[in-house]
């Protein structure tokens, strides 16, 4: 069995054109027979009625070729009259290669080599096409024996020529259809033995297509399709139908497995019984695994959803929702069908902000909207807060024909946020009313401890020399004690004045407020010996009088902290930044032990006696508030017997608090 390229041919047509040309030869037989007999050609009588009768056509004509007698059929094969044909030569109606073969052929009758000619040839017609005929020529000779004339019978085979040249364009069609396709053709007998198979077996399979002839396709099927494959041929057969689309499981020659698409047809033989098959193989290995690695791609992205807090959504242009990921319901008390193929103008209801005007913005600006902030009103009076972002989905002409996005609920943040700004509002009140019970009882402090001071004093200056050496002791204890408590009011009363300050920004150079601290210093740093170093530093804004007290009060720890026998060594120094300077005093002094690193800025927090080192533990503390102030942050790196470094960062354009 092989390709039957006569196979597209209507059914009908076909049957037909049998039909008549069955009936053409027979009626061509007859009339041979008749030449051939020579009464019946020199009969006059006879030889009109045939030509009268005839239905295929008839030409006579002279030794030279002139045309002497046609018949009707002859005529209209050509589109001519007989005047047109009569009395001209045959060579005006055929091509030269033609007319010079019938002229051997009348030299072979001469001759008497041979009694009969038959082939094939196109006649031109009056519109200069070709029509195609099947000539027999036949010599009738006269009384004496000469050749007298060339007797033709002409049968039309035009259109089985036209089916032919049909027939043969379509299977150059269908090959070169099966040469450009990646498909494997194939015909196989009906217990599926192959028997014919195309080029491409062995670019699919690495097997040469003589490899498979004659076999079931063991070297390429799997187990499951060779064990298959036989049991649908069979169904096949029963229900004289074919197959279409059948997963076919095989390997390659390197044993790699394939996925293929398989139809076919019956093939039937002239009494339309199935004597096999024919039809393709299509490789979609590749598309299984794609189509495989996008719904293990689908199931991923459903289980990120489900495992998600946030709620995923899309919208067509309309806009109307057409997707929304189940969590919804759990996030809001509301039904996902209620708003699934709902406009929004639908569902706005459902939110507290209008949603058609963030999808507005989107589409104008053809571009994403971030943290959109909103309230969706679920049953029972339900709020659930909740932020979006969005992004619009875009056609290939940039067109926006949709909008995809998240939502995340932040009910739990709001929450907290609520509690945090309550705390916050009462911390400030709180805050306020201690730096104001600060303020009054420092200053309120003041007069009693200035009358303690004074009655000490005229209390010593009353008894004079009278007193006891025990007596001085107290007397001189509770003057230095009200001195002491005094200085510790006067800096609690700056520490709280502090907080009602409003810091007052100016453009200043840093330099101009460190000379005069310095030199408040003079007599420290003349009696301690000490080096102090200032490298550049910067102009910046800040408040005047509060970095004055800052740089005071760093200077004097740096000054007091200080080793015995060590010189005093004090660097401040400024390093830029882009958003920001560091400013850094580094002294070679005592240091800090570092579990009390983060005890030192807590307000009349004292690392030594006031035997040893004097103050209050207040300047730190004043210190690190005004860098507060100034937007700014301080640390501190300190090694016990070492020294120790307060570094101070300042942004470059300062938020006053």
């Amino acid at each position: 069995m092989s390709l039957d390229s006569g196979q597209h041919i209507n059914d009908q047509s076909a049957k037909e054109l049998r039909d008549e040309l069955s009936a053409l030869r027979k009626e061509n037989i007859l009339l041979r027979s008749l030449v051939n007999d020579q009464k019946y050609v020199q009969s006059a009588s006879l030889m009109q009625q045939m030509y009268e009768q005839a239905s295929v056509g008839i030409v006579s004509a002279d030794v030279e070729g002139k045309v002497v007698q046609i018949n009707n059929s002859f005529a209209e094969m050509l589109g001519r009259d007989h005047s047109e044909i009569v009395g001209q030569t045959l060579q005006k109606f055929v091509l030269p290669p033609v007319f010079k073969k019938g002229s051997e052929a009348v030299q072979d009758f001469i001759a008497k080599k041979r009694t009969h000619f038959r082939f094939e040839h196109p006649w031109i017609t009056k519109w200069g096409e070709s029509h195609w005929t099947d000539v027999d020529m036949f010599p009738v000779f006269d009384a004496e024996g000469n050749l007298e004339m060339i007797f033709s019978i002409v049968q039309d085979i035009q259109k089985e020529r036209l089916a032919q040249i049909q027939n043969r364009r379509y299977d150059m069609r269908i090959a070169g259809l099966i040469e450009s396709s990646s498909s494997v053709f194939w015909e196989c007998e009906a217990d599926g033995r192959y028997t014919w198979m195309s080029r491409q077996c062995e670019e699919v399979f690495g097997l040469k297509a003589s490899e498979v002839i004659g076999t079931l396709g063991e070297a390429f099927f799997e187990e499951s399709t060779s064990r298959a494959r036989p049991i649908m041929l069979r169904e096949c057969l029963d229900k004289a139908t074919g197959f279409e689309n059948i997963l076919v499981f095989a390997h390659n020659e390197n044993r790699e497995a394939m996925t293929l698409l398989s139809s076919g047809k019956p093939v039937l033989d002239e009494n339309g019984e199935i004597m096999g098959f024919r039809g393709s193989m299509m490789d979609i290995s590749k598309q299984t695994k794609l189509e495989s690695a996008l719904l293990e791609s689908e199931n991923r992205f459903q289980k990120i959803v489900e495992s998600s807090n946030s709620c995923f959504w899309e919208m067509d242009a309309t806009p109307q929702f057409t997707y929304i990921s189940p969590n919804f319901e759990q996030l809001t008390g509301l039904k996902v069908k209620d708003f699934l193929h709902k406009s929004v103008i639908e569902v706005n209801r459902y939110f507290k902000h209008d949603v058609l005007q963030y999808l507005n913005r989107m589409k104008e600006i053809e571009g994403p909207i971030q943290n959109v902030q909103n309230v969706i009103l679920g049953p029972e009076g339900k709020e659930t807060y909740v932020i979006s972002n969005g992004v619009p989905i875009l056609d290939v002409d940039g067109e926006v024909i949709g909008f995809r996005g998240s939502t995340i609920d932040i009910t739990p943040n709001k929450i907290s946020e609520k509690k945090l700004r309550r705390a916050l509002a009462e911390l400030t009140i709180k805050n306020t009313e201690l730096e104001q019970f600060a303020y009054i009882t420092s200053h309120d402090l003041q007069e009693p401890i200035r009358h303690i001071h004074s009655y000490a004093s005229m209390l010593e200056r009353e008894i004079g020399e009278s007193i006891t050496e025990k007596g001085a002791q107290y007397l001189d204890f509770i003057q230095s004690s009200s001195v002491r408590m005094r200085q510790m009011v006067k800096e609690l009363l700056a520490f709280s004045l502090l907080g009602h300050e409003t810091v007052k920004l100016e453009e200043t150079d840093l330099h101009e407020l460190m000379d005069p601290v310095i030199l408040s210093f003079s007599k420290e740093i003349r009696e301690k010996n000490a080096n102090v170093i200032v490298g550049d530093l910067p102009v910046i804004n800040c408040d005047k009088l509060q970095f004055s007290r800052l740089f005071q009060n760093l200077l004097s720890n740096a000054l007091k902290f200080t080793r015995n026998g060590v010189k005093p060594e004090i660097s401040i120094q400024c390093t830029e930044h882009k958003w920001h300077n560091t400013i850094e005093f580094s002294d070679n002094g005592i240091g800090i032990p570092r579990e009390m690193v983060d005890k030192i800025f807590v307000i009349f927090q004292r690392l030594h006696n006031t035997s040893k080192y004097e103050g209050h533990g207040i300047g730190l503390s004043v210190a690190k508030k005004i860098i507060e102030k100034h937007d700014g942050k301080m640390t501190v790196w300190s090694e016990p017997g070492e020294g120790t470094t307060f570094s101070i960062e300042i942004p470059k354009k300062v938020v006053a608090f």
